[in-house]
């Protein structure tokens, strides 16, 4: 996968989360709520790489692992549960969280797939 693959990819997933999610709450689409959500999953997709560049076909390691995916859904999971955060800085980053699981499953797809674990560097 490439850069404009995941940016794409994670734009699509954001816009989709935060617009489904504006539309269960209030029946109204914020453009700027909506806009600040896409920007955070894209960011969030284009992360793995700015911290693992494919500088060669093996350089998936710990950033681009299954490990990687589930300490995210982990860490996502307790921070929704935490009545002292505010709940828009939750959802920005669950927008980034959600948009580095899309680049990591886009990963999994090709043939060199997720290591379980990788190495850490």
């Amino acid at each position: 996968m490439n850069y404009e693959e995941h940016f794409i990819a994670s734009a699509i997933a954001g816009f989709c989360r935060n617009a489904s999610s504006q539309k269960q709450r209030n029946n109204i689409i914020d453009p700027k709520e909506l806009l600040l959500s896409t920007g955070a999953s894209i960011l969030g997709g284009i992360l793995p790489d700015k911290i693992e560049p494919a500088t060669n076909p093996n350089h998936r390691n710990f950033a681009h692992s299954w490990m990687t995916f589930g300490l995210l859904s982990l860490g996502e999971n307790i921070l929704q549960k935490n009545e002292n955060i505010n709940p828009n800085f939750k959802n920005l980053l669950s927008d980034v969280s959600l948009g580095y699981k899309t680049h990591l499953l886009m990963d999994a797809t090709t043939p060199k797939g997720l290591p379980f674990i990788g190495r850490i560097s």
